[in-house]
């Protein structure tokens, strides 16, 4: 069903609101679910069609031999009560068989403007349309248009409760003869019956013109990328589209070969987003255009090929060495040793990495550097698509990859020269003609790059490379240097074993091949990229005879696996601990009182053959030591408590055992049924375990945690499932989520399960998982895969958000324990690795639908004793009662009745008007009352007005001079006796003082005394102040002004950034910096040779114009131009929201939590300043933060200013 979604435009800025109530900001209204309806009772009536037309659009009304007639590839005949899927009732079935093409056709006898088509199928096991075609022909032509097709990621379904409604909706098409729709696939069971097609009810769809709006799609630069738009289930697109208000439509950008893609602009000039797909809801006319940057160089292929490496090759045919994928010739590969070259011929893993390098050339002497950001790859040719007995483009394609990268002078990298980029799968929706894909990372200065298979599609047996493609940054100051690990990696002392750090998914520290790269190294990792923590990992690998313990920091066990991941910014030094050789001893499972119809009670299963049937039994078989007898899951009829027995992954079998005691499991032996030829093998296992206080209780689903996942051999065992730790547990469940059994059952003639001894007492013990938590329980909770982990070992754990009634999901924040940085998730539900040693906590973050709404049309009234009242004009949102009430803080300055304002005596009063149905929903306005005019008040502001008008360091020139002449009107007034000339002199006055204008203080301090750093812009005054500690002007608010220093100081040192005192933070690293005055700002510049992390720094302020009755939440930014920015903002939350929601918790103060309103900038450069404002009374309580959401290629990241109040406390 289709969303409409309405955004409004305040007179300041856009704003989109969460819930507060705030005067003058507007808000993107709740998304409301539209019910499927006639929208023209005249056409169609809804209670009567079979199938009513979806919101916007009407269904023609067409009958047969009259306004259509209908024709199928078949040739069935059609009569109007007789396959006819245009009847009002839906009663007439339409069924009809033929081999090559299926079609309905749909000619009309005037030609028609048409929008889109509705399929609607009962269930059938064969027949109904599973990938659909819509062509049409208009008038005067006689060649059909494909205007529709269904995309094969969108294919209609075929539910079993039937009744199932598909909509082909398209740009609408005027002067339509013929509608043809074809049947691409059908859902069916069986070869013969691939050729039948069903349909129950179909409907022409069109569109009134007051309805349609049109959706555009254009570029910045055709020459940089393209843009399209269509309907999202749809491969059918273009540049324009007319469709239906509420529907949903797709932009999608595509980057030419240098092109990259920065954002969709709305005509406003501000980014909706920066996805390249991006699906919208259209409620009015839209245009979008897609902004590409020309950020990227294509490197010559031709100094890639001359420096090209690999570890395994052939050179058979075109199958060739490295060189191959450089070449510019799509059909010679790089291809992995399969006999006749060098290197390894075993298929690509995480123990076998294949990979191909390639480097620079030299400049001035040295290895040439080059900033890296983008990496293409083609696999095999298109010519290869249609390949026999192959999978043709895709294979040996890479699938999972990690991307390496080396800076060195001279030569070649060594071990520990490397660094990880980025690691990844390689895209596998591919097709000839679009079988490139493409890989960016963040920037990085090398010297070399190493692409890594860790896994080919479909497990195939090599790798290969028909094409890859290196581009460099056009500027080359975005790159990140490789700077040294500061972790430490000690050896085992006694030779037991060997460790290094690695890329993550690694296996093995030697992916060397002397005979195929002659002095190129292995992929040790030594060095990290300037910028965020990324993900690297420690290696453990014992010696003959000894087995990996654990990895220890400070002596204290940190993790139990071998492969171990931790974040690049890590200090600590790890020491890994080998132990000997594992001694396994079968534990003794306790079997009293099993037999063929009943289990003893630590012997449990969801599926079992009970009673036993000849062979076949209940889970007791599996531990009878008896092969002869076996465990097999249900295939008699199906119980509550004894389910089907045929396996799959979301309804896997499992069975379990427990000791009565705790045991420290080490290994599981799994044996199939021994007769059966094969049948009911299992494939896909997981290994949970639990340990209760009480041996004896039967565990529950919460308490068991996974120690391991796996895949078993296709062979009749035993097979051995060895735990990467021993395991302190008092039960054990195998789960099984596939099996190797044609008809997916699972059997066990023996299961066993062992103890180390040898290494008694180097065990792990099931811990509770790391705090995920939501932000406000009554807005929403949080679900978990699991309750358990075992310690110190790493387990993938599924989150998932569950917002209760009225409220929404917003996002998840994911927090850095340590350095205390904030990334975001969208999905509802994401699958996060954790243990419980994890530096990471997670919140889901939820908040309130539409709520009540309460506005103001003034927010700061002046009034005086004696003057007619005054009407405030209450607004009310989102509420089914709009009354509100009306109270004053002070009767004696000003009362109100029903919004009528009468000033009582001098003084400041708030007036509030509140919401009946949401009391805590409330707007004011400051009423500011003075005494009737008298030469004595005229005096006292004139006295005021002196004081300020020659403040010249305090207010702008600008506005001290209305101020004077303000003055200068009430000199000639003075000896007035006329009340309403004094009137009017006395509000000039008070208009003048109310907008004098603050100046600020901005210093460049002198700092290094062998550097020039000075302001460059003179102040409000015309001048530049210069005083022993520097130069320093006076400013107002979001005044440009630029600061410039040399590029080296006198002894040759390079600038290297402009930071605020007295915190240091990081402002530009650009020689000459122009900036908005946001408040009162002391600069000073860095000279240095040694390049620090990059920096993220934002800043808020406020300021309140008591003139327009608006309060302004001033933002600045300064981000690293090594990221790139998504979106700057402002989020803002009123008293109550404050109160009761953030005042101890303001790390949940974000965009999009529960009360509050978020204001985004239109642009979205690095460096910037925003100002959002907001109408509201001079007295009212406001909290804002200013926020940036960026990328560095590799995860993006949402960062928060510290909160500011208004007023300022």
């Amino acid at each position: 069903m289709k969303l409409k979604k309405i955004l409004a435009q305040s007179l300041a800025v856009a704003m989109v609101l969460s819930s507060v109530p705030v005067a003058n900001f507007t808000a993107l209204a709740a998304e409301d679910t539209v019910a499927y309806a006639s929208d023209d009772a005249s056409t169609v009536d809804a209670t009567a069609d079979a199938l009513p037309a979806p919101y916007g659009y009407k269904n023609l009304q067409l009958t047969v031999k009259k306004d259509v007639e209908i024709t199928t590839s078949a040739n069935t005949e059609i009569t109007e009560s007789s396959g006819n899927v245009l009847a009002a009732n839906g009663d007439s079935l339409l069924q009809f068989s033929n081999s090559g093409d299926k079609w309905i056709n749909f000619h009309f006898s005037e030609a028609k403007k048409v929008s889109g088509l509705l399929y609607k199928n009962r269930y059938q096991t064969n027949g109904p349309v599973k990938i659909a075609r819509v062509d049409v022909k208009k008038q005067g032509s006689d060649a059909y248009v494909t205007v529709y097709q269904t995309e094969t990621a969108s294919a209609w379904t075929n539910p079993t409760n039937g009744g199932a409604v598909h909509e082909a909706l398209f740009n609408t098409v005027s002067d339509v003869t013929d509608v043809k729709f074809y049947a691409v696939a059908t859902h069916y069971s069986g070869e013969g019956n691939r050729d039948t097609v069903k349909a129950d009810v179909m409907r022409i769809l069109t569109t009134e013109d007051d309805s349609a709006v049109t959706a555009t799609a254009l570029t910045s630069d055709e020459n940089s990328g393209t843009a399209t738009v269509s309907i999202p289930d749809s491969t059918v697109s273009g540049t324009t589209m007319s469709v239906s208000k509420g529907v949903t439509v797709k932009y999608q950008a595509k980057e030419a070969d240098a092109g990259k893609f920065a954002g969709w602009r709305d005509e406003t000039g501000r980014i909706v987003s920066n996805d390249a797909t991006y699906t919208t809801t259209v409620s009015d006319n839209i245009t979008l255009t897609a902004v590409f940057k020309d950020y990227y160089e294509r490197i010559d292929q031709s100094v890639l090929k001359e420096n090209a490496k690999d570890n395994s090759h052939d050179t058979s045919g075109n199958d060739q060495p490295a060189r191959a994928a450089f070449d510019g010739n799509n059909d010679t590969l790089w291809h992995q040793n399969w006999g006749n070259g060098v290197g390894s011929t075993v298929k690509p893993s995480a123990s076998n990495p294949i990979w191909i390098q390639t480097s620079f050339g030299t400049e001035n002497g040295e290895n040439k550097v080059e900033t890296v950001g983008r990496l293409t790859y083609r696999g095999r040719p298109d010519s290869y698509a249609n390949h026999a007995q192959t999978k043709g483009l895709w294979s040996t394609r890479i699938s999972d990859y990690v991307i390496l990268a080396a800076n060195v002078a001279h030569g070649s990298p060594k071990a520990g020269d490397w660094a990880v980029v980025q690691t990844g799968t390689m895209p596998s929706d591919i097709a000839v003609g679009n079988a490139v894909s493409e890989v960016e990372f963040a920037p990085v200065n090398a010297t070399h790059i190493r692409l890594v298979c860790l896994s080919t599609y479909d497990n195939d047996n090599y790798v290969c490379a028909g094409e890859i493609n290196l581009y460099r940054m056009t500027d080359s100051t975005y790159g990140a240097d490789l700077m040294d690990l500061n972790v430490t990696v000690n050896q085992e002392e006694n030779g037991n074993g060997n460790a290094a750090i690695v890329a993550p998914g690694y296996q093995t520290l030697n992916d060397a091949n002397e005979a195929a790269a002659p002095g190129e190294s292995a992929s040790v990792i030594g060095k990290y990229m300037l910028g965020k923590p990324r993900k690297i990992q420690l290696l453990a690998v014992p010696a003959s005879r000894y087995a990996f313990a654990s990895w220890k920091v400070n002596n204290a066990i940190v993790s139990k696996e071998a492969t171990y991941l931790i974040d690049t910014d890590s200090t600590e030094t790890y020491q890994p601990e080998f132990t000997q050789a594992a001694n396994y001893v079968e534990i003794t499972i306790p079997t009293d009182g099993g037999n063929s119809e009943t289990n003893p009670s630590n012997i449990r299963t969801n599926s079992e053959t009970k009673p036993a049937d000849g062979r076949d039994g209940p889970a007791y078989y599996a531990f009878d030591n008896s092969e002869d007898t076996h465990w097999h899951s249900n295939w008699k009829p199906a119980t509550p408590e004894n389910k089907d027995g045929k396996i799959s992954e979301t309804g896997p079998i499992w069975i379990e055992a427990g000791f009565n005691e705790v045991k420290k499991v080490a290994k599981i032996t799994y044996k199939p049924r021994t007769n059966g030829n094969g049948a009911c093998r299992a494939k896909g296992y997981e290994v949970l375990v639990a340990n209760m206080a009480n041996p004896t209780d039967q565990p529950e689903d919460a308490d068991f945690a996974i120690v391991k996942m796996g895949v078993l051999g296709n062979n009749a065992g035993p097979q051995n499932i060895i735990l990467p730790t021993p395991v302190a547990a008092t039960h054990v469940r195998l789960k099984f989520t596939s099996s190797y059994d044609g008809q997916t059952y699972v059997s066990a003639s023996k299961i066993g399960m062992f103890e180390d001894n040898a290494n008694a007492d180097k065990y792990a013990d099931i811990v509770a998982i790391p705090e995920v938590t939501s932000n406000n329980n009554t807005l929403g909770t949080v679900e978990t895969s699991t309750q358990k982990i075992v310690d110190k070992i790493d387990n993938s754990i599924t989150m998932t958000a569950k917002p209760a009634a009225d409220c929404h999901f917003v996002k998840w924040l994911i927090t850095d324990n340590e350095t205390k940085e904030v990334s975001e998730k969208s999905a509802k539900s994401i699958t996060e690795t954790v243990n419980n040693n994890t530096r990471y906590a997670y919140t889901a973050m939820f908040a309130k639908d539409a709520e009540v709404n309460v506005n103001l049309d003034q927010t700061y009234v002046t009034m005086y004793v004696g003057d007619n009242a005054q009407t405030l004009v209450a607004t009310v949102t989102n509420a089914t009662n709009e009354s509100v009430t009306w109270s004053t803080d002070d009767e004696q300055v000003a009362t109100v009745n029903d919004g009528i304002v009468t000033a009582v005596g001098a003084g400041e009063a708030t007036i509030t008007a509140t919401s009946v149905q949401d009391t805590s929903k409330t707007a004011t306005c400051t009423v500011v009352v003075n005494v009737k005019p008298s030469i004595t008040t005229l005096i006292n502001l004139m006295n005021e007005a002196s004081s300020k008008k020659d403040e010249t360091t305090n207010y702008t020139a600008a506005s001290r001079s209305k101020l004077e002449s303000a003055l200068k009107e009430a000199e000639g007034v003075k000896s007035s006796n006329d009340e309403a000339v004094i009137k009017q002199a006395e509000n000039t006055l008070r208009d003048a003082l109310d907008n004098l204008e603050a100046l600020y203080k901005i210093r460049v301090n002198v700092g290094e005394a062998n550097a020039k750093a000075e302001i460059i812009t003179a102040g409000d005054d015309g001048e530049i102040h210069r005083d022993g500690d520097g130069t320093y002007i006076y400013a107002p608010l979001m005044k440009l002004v630029t600061v410039k220093a040399d590029a080296t100081n006198k002894t040759g040192v390079p600038f290297l950034y402009w930071y605020l005192d007295p915190d240091s933070k990081v402002m530009s690293t650009s020689t000459s910096y122009s900036f908005y005055v946001v408040g009162e700002m002391a600069f000073s510049a860095k000279y240095d040779a040694v390049k620090t992390d990059p920096e993220v720094n934002l800043f808020c302020s406020t300021k309140y114009s008591t003139a327009a009755g608006k309060l302004s939440f001033i933002a600045k930014r300064s981000v690293d131009k090594t990221y790139t920015v998504v979106e700057h903002g402002v989020v803002i939350t009123d008293e109550k929201g404050w109160n009761d929601y953030y005042s101890n918790n303001q790390t949940a103060m974000i965009k999009g939590a529960t009360r509050t309103r978020k204001s985004v900038a239109k642009g979205t450069a690095n460096i910037g300043t925003y100002e959002a404002k907001l109408k509201a009374g001079k007295k009212e309580k406001w909290y804002g933060r200013s926020y940036v959401t960026y990328t560095d290629g590799y995860k993006t990241y949402t960062e928060y200013s510290e909160i500011v109040a208004y007023p300022k406390k």
